[in-house]
């Protein structure tokens, strides 16, 4: 019986379909589509940012089971995650609808996350029924209707109600269809404001305001109801230079036996006279005394006061200069007057406290400038021009960017960070928690920078490549991260010894893109989703790939093309292939070393082009095939050398496992040794054409053993003669046909 399929063997569909033929030996059809009775729905999503603009990222759609079987038909449907890439902010994907009744089981669902702008999407379980062909995901996700009536997926059981879908009805769970409740407290609620409405504006509420009239007078002693003015300084002072203060001078009420209205304080605290401080020897003319910051102890801002800085050494703050950041003011210039001033200062700090700050122009930046943000979530530049870059500059040095986030306008030719050459390095640059994202062009683009270093920058969702660096040595890429941009995560054209730590690249057309540069490492670094992982092209010399991962691509894992060398890879991982065609793949005319891969998809090398060690071997690669092992032995320590054609066995040279530590030249097509070396003490001895055995010595040491011929010559060799030994005696024919007996048995 044969097998018909439907679908590549897990292709770009996400699933495999197999089922019985009922015709022996006929043919598989050539459609690559499910059977028209299998049902699917085609799922739409769209996705925008903050400011309205496309978001990119990927959605990942996984089947709760891994097979439907039609029980009838014999179909067998084996299922996998997919992962949809969002383009401009949309995706569009076909699953198989998960209602379909001649398959079991029915009702299943699909679990639906991913990550979108770089922010990881909470997971949550959708069905797809057949009768819906065409969903937005957006429709998908559980809400209440209108009629207190919510469907909910896969419960076990509610209120005694069990099944796929349980009915949660208003009765069932208790619920105020009508509102009445709600209409009961708005009436409440206007009763009480209407009563106490009445409360206030009635005359009298309590009846007791007629009564308190009577029995107390209200107050109007106008020294407790008229305002006093201080009496001013009297015209002579005493010679101490004080002047009396007196009750009368300054309008207070005194305590006498006579003044019945209040009790009289007897506490000699409160009684005691108080002597003021005394006056300065001089007066303004308004009988004022002057208060300096010497006179009152005050600390003053000079040079030689160094416990505190001057303003002019704080950071230039860019809302001392004009900027609102409100997002809708155009702060350019404001913020470009900061950096100038900066730069005019020889150097300094450009401060922009939390907000967003709409530019339409680019900003430049001068030597020995620090921009710093509160956070690359809330100090935020607003790109809004299509065609300006956000931060440039050429030929600049001793730069840091910090604790921002650049933002783009979705469209155009700007980049986010554009630092040029000219005719200098770009030394000592220094770029450090940034957000990088919706530039037109590449987000990061840096053109011969040297000694300089980027950390935890994430550049995402630009039109052309993440992070693109030109030329350049000794710069360090740490825990940086390429999400959904247009071009490559990263690409690296022309430099010289730098390294990538920890880096990430999802989404991209390629994730790391290595062209004519030598000396780079890539140490614990991933890619996902992208066509090809690592590409190593442009004759590429000496790049190193260590521990570094591959997940969901849909071409080539790992590429060295291009006539590049030298390149290794050490303990790199294959997972989750998309389509892919190979794991490995190295082009004619370049080389790499391979360590201990761990793959799926096979691997591809050219003749000549590939050192593979496993965990048990080394090989040497040709076409795609291995050529050449070495290998453990037939047991534990022990050693073997096998020449191979298109990866099979033909000879090998090895130590057998006879606990002899002979040397054995085998023929591995018939299981027969050309030549054994027996191990001896003083001398070892030699077997030839031994066959399947041993050979025998006769208790000798540094002897030679000849295996009688399986079949004596019967016809003369041409160029030479014929040695061998028949029945036990040594003979010799020669090229004329004579034979000749050397030694008798």
């Amino acid at each position: 019986m044969t097998n018909d399929w439907y679908g590549d063997e897990w292709g770009s569909s996400g699933w495999t379909a197999q089922r019985p033929s009922d015709v022996a030996g006929a043919a598989a059809p050539t459609t690559s589509s499910l059977p028209p009775e299998v049902k699917t729905v085609t799922v739409t999503a769209s996705f925008v940012d903050d400011e309205g603009n496309p978001s990119g990222g990927r959605i990942i759609f996984d089947p709760s089971v891994d097979r439907l079987v039609d029980p009838t038909s014999g179909l067998v449907i084996r299922l996998r995650e997919r992962a949809v890439k969002l383009v401009n902010g949309t995706a569009t994907i076909i699953l198989i609808a998960t209602d379909n009744t001649s398959l079991s089981p029915t009702g299943f669902t699909y679990t639906v996350r991913g990550v979108v702008d770089g922010q990881t999407q909470q997971p949550y379980d959708i069905a797809l029924p057949s009768g819906t062909p065409t969903v937005n995901l957006a429709g998908l996700i559980p809400a209440p209707s209108s009629t207190g009536t919510v469907n909910i997926s896969a419960v076990q059981a509610v209120n005694n109600d069990s099944g796929p879908y349980v009915t949660l009805t208003a009765a069932k769970v208790g619920a105020d269809v009508a509102g009445a409740a709600a209409d009961a407290q708005t009436a409440a609620a206007a009763d009480a404001t209407s009563k106490v409405a009445a409360h206030v504006s009635a005359t009298d509420p309590h009846g007791d305001r007629a009564d308190a009239v009577t029995k107390y007078t209200p107050l109007t002693d106008v020294r407790l109801t008229n305002a006093r003015t201080p009496t001013a300084h009297a015209t002579t002072h005493a010679s101490g230079g004080s002047d009396p203060v007196t009750p009368a001078a300054i309008g207070a009420l005194t305590q006498t036996a006579a003044d019945g209205r209040y009790p009289l304080l007897t506490d000699s605290r409160l009684t005691d006279a108080r002597t003021p401080t005394p006056h300065a020897s001089t007066h303004a003319s308004n009988g004022s005394d002057p208060v300096t910051p010497a006179a009152i102890g005050a600390l003053t801002q000079t040079g030689a006061d160094g416990r505190y800085p001057l303003k002019a050494n704080l950071p230039f703050n860019v809302k001392d200069y004009g900027a609102k950041g409100d997002n809708t003011t155009d702060d350019t210039s404001a913020i470009q007057a900061a950096l100038t001033a900066a730069s005019s200062a020889g150097g300094g700090a450009v401060y922009l406290p939390a907000a967003t700050y709409k530019i339409s122009s680019a900003l430049s930046v001068d030597n020995s400038t620090i921009i710093q943000g509160d956070g690359m979530n809330v100090s935020v530049i607003r790109q809004t021009s299509t065609t300006a870059d956000c931060l440039t500059m050429t030929d600049k040095r001793y730069i840091v960017i910090r604790d921002l986030q650049l933002k783009g306008p979705s469209s155009g030719t700007g980049r986010g960070i554009n630092f040029k050459f000219s005719a200098s390095p770009l030394a000592n640059l220094n770029l450090v928690n940034l957000i990088v994202q919706n530039f037109g062009s590449d987000g990061v683009h840096l053109e011969t920078p040297i000694t300089s270093s980027v950390t935890n920058v994430r550049s995402q969702s630009n039109g052309g490549h993440g992070f693109f660096q030109n030329s350049g040595t000794s710069v360090t890429y740490q825990s940086c991260y390429a999400n959904g941009n247009t071009g490559n995560g990263f690409e690296v054209d022309a430099v010289n010894y730098q390294a990538y730590n920890a880096c990430g690249s999802d989404s991209n057309t390629i994730g790391y893109s290595v062209n004519g540069s030598s000396a780079v490492v890539f140490n614990g670094c991933g890619s996902e989703v992208c066509q090809v992982g690592f590409k190593v092209l442009g004759a590429s010399a000496n790049i190193s790939m260590l521990v570094c991962k591959v997940q969901t691509e849909s071409s080539i894992a790992f590429w060295v093309t291009g006539n590049s060398t030298f390149s290794f890879l050490l303990g790199c991982r294959e997972a989750n292939p998309s389509g892919a065609t190979a794991a490995i793949q190295v082009d004619a005319g370049s080389q790499a070393t391979v360590i201990n891969p761990q793959n799926t998809t096979a691997n591809n090398f050219a003749a000549g082009t590939a050192n593979l060690f496993q965990s048990t071997n080394l090989e040497v690669h040709s076409s795609g095939n291995s050529v050449t092992r070495v290998s453990r032995g037939a047991t534990a320590n022990t050693g073997r050398y096998t020449l191979q054609t298109a990866n099979s066995d033909k000879w090998t040279m090895q130590l057998n496992s006879d606990s002899t530590d002979n040397w054995h030249l085998t023929d591995l097509a018939h299981t027969l040794d050309a030549l054994v070396a027996v191990n001896q003490a003083v001398q070892p001895n030699l077997g030839l054409l031994t066959g399947a055995g041993a050979g025998s010595y006769g208790s000798g040491v540094g002897v030679v053993f000849i295996a009688n011929a399986s079949t004596v010559p019967s016809t003369n060799p041409a160029g030479g003669g014929l040695l061998y030994v028949d029945q036990g005696a040594l003979k010799f024919r020669g090229s004329n046909g004579t034979v000749t007996t050397i030694a008798p048995a």
